[in-house]
């Protein structure tokens, strides 16, 4: 990853395995095993196990040192709780602020979106579907939004990329569905219908995260 500095590229490194299921909640990371894996030594290491316990992904203990963070159902529904009116403000300024150039990226976007859920890549229909929001997100041009909507993704998303996949019925689905209706309320330049929409699409992911919680919960706590 040219241009980034060694604690740059661990955190990046760390927020995927994390995500992907690499280290489970609550798994220790020790300083020795994550230099061996990154190649690096141990100072970039502790600077990007700060960064992710800023983030919430990851706890350190004086005692036990670092080890990632459980997340309790509760924890789950209070993260959507402050994730969906987020989602509905950023949808609301994009709808102001997206030009013709970015309205074109988000539809290329969903498109891919389509053709990775028809060629049942999960991995890269996560992918995508992380980029979908983040093209709406960063189009509003508010860093203290787009910082808060990051910070709560990364915690959510190590269930949504479980949940994107033909383990939640349901859920790849009703993403192919939604997302059109969040397109066309920006590209209409209406904040009140964007904002509707952006609520909705987040309040549904809600309702299939916290479903395969219930299902397999007792794994990840």
């Amino acid at each position: 990853m040219a241009g980034m500095t060694l604690k740059e590229n661990v955190s990046i490194q760390m927020r995927r395995a994390i995500a992907q299921g690499e280290y489970r909640p609550g798994e220790r990371l020790t300083e020795k095993a994550l230099c061996e894996r990154f190649n690096v030594s141990r100072t970039p290491v502790r600077e990007a196990l700060r960064e992710l316990q800023a983030e919430g992904l990851v706890t350190i203990s004086p005692d036990l040192g670092a080890s990632v963070v459980k997340l309790t159902r509760e924890d789950l529904n209070n993260l959507y709780d402050v994730l969906i009116p987020l989602e509905g403000t950023a949808c609301s300024l994009a709808s102001i602020k997206m030009n013709a150039e970015q309205i074109l990226q988000l539809e290329n976007c969903h498109f891919k979106i389509i053709q990775a859920a028809a060629e049942k890549n999960y991995d890269l229909l996560f992918e995508l579907n992380c980029q979908f929001h983040s093209l709406i997100v960063e189009s509003t041009a508010n860093p203290y939004l787009i910082q808060m909507r990051n910070n709560i993704g990364r915690l959510t998303n190590r269930f949504g990329r479980f949940t994107l996949t033909a383990m939640v019925p349901g859920q790849i689905q009703a993403t192919l569905e939604e997302h059109p209706e969040v397109i066309e309320a920006i590209k209409n330049g209406n904040p009140g219908t964007a904002e509707f929409q952006g609520r909705k699409h987040m309040e549904s992911a809600k309702k299939f995260t916290l479903e395969y919680y219930d299902r397999i919960g007792e794994l990840l706590e």
